[in-house]
């Protein structure tokens, strides 16, 4: 590895066409890392399997992959001092879930660790995957570390990082994240319930354990819409569930869905 940047990949849309923007620029060798959570969508674990192939083969490129069963000294001590290798054995052990209003599961399980990875290596410039459309989650850098934003600055926008994608033979990738994100939009949770029953009751057994423990309704949306609730309604196929479509998406996350 040889390289003072480092690339930050969510495995989504614009982190991967970053990568791929980046590494034709051929200005330098910036390292590539992608910290697990644990509790990835399954396509979004079977496109890191292609795109890692893609990158050797074609750049002869390694993603450096992240997480706490394997890289331990990089998380919080938190993390570290207990039995806790996922943000689902996180939540279950501390009794949350991850909200809107608290990014702990970005700074616990992302932003934290690849920050001390770097820095073990002398690297303090991070490249982040926000696209020119997205000026509102661009953020000032502080201290030593350096963040930029190579596809906000190059004028590079979402339909530009699908193009960059498929002009490899690439498929676009779906949204990254867990798949019990709080950021995600009620349509993605209901084709999580739809495609993943046994995951998405999961989701439900976190909001479930996080209740019981403070005695009061905790979920992951700030509405108050729980997913106990939303399994209800899909189980009935309300047919006033179209009316309630949002969209968080002004809410992305800073680091996960990228």
């Amino acid at each position: 590895m040889n390289g003072k940047k480092l690339i930050s990949w969510g495995g989504g849309v614009n982190s991967t066409a970053m990568i791929i923007s980046e590494l034709k620029k051929e200005k330098y060798n910036p390292a590539i890392v992608f910290a697990d959570t644990g509790n990835e969508r399954p396509e979004t674990y079977a496109y890191i399997r292609l795109f890692k192939k893609y990158l050797e083969r074609n750049w002869d490129k390694t993603i450096y992959t992240l997480t706490p069963r394997t890289h331990r000294e990089y998380y919080s001590a938190r993390i570290r001092n207990n039995p806790i290798n996922t943000i689902e054995e996180y939540s279950l052990f501390f009794n949350v879930v991850p909200f809107v209003r608290g990014r702990w599961c970005t700074s616990e399980f992302k932003r934290d660790a690849i920050r001390r990875w770097g820095k073990a290596r002398g690297i303090f410039t991070h490249l982040i995957g926000i696209h020119a459309g997205e000026s509102g989650r661009v953020k000032e850098s502080y201290g030593k570390y350096k963040t930029e934003y190579p596809l906000f600055e190059d004028g590079i926008d979402q339909r530009d990082c699908e193009e960059i994608i498929k002009g490899e033979g690439l498929p676009i990738p779906i949204k990254s994240g867990c798949f019990f994100c709080p950021y995600q939009k009620l349509s993605e949770w209901k084709r999580l319930y739809k495609k993943y029953p046994h995951l998405f009751q999961r989701a439900i057994a976190l909001e479930k354990n996080a209740s019981d423990y403070l005695g009061r309704k905790v979920t992951y949306r700030t509405d108050g819409f729980s997913t106990q609730k939303m399994k209800e309604i899909w189980k009935m196929e309300n047919p006033l569930f179209p009316e309630m479509v949002d969209d968080y998406s002004q809410y992305s996350c800073y680091m996960c869905r990228i």
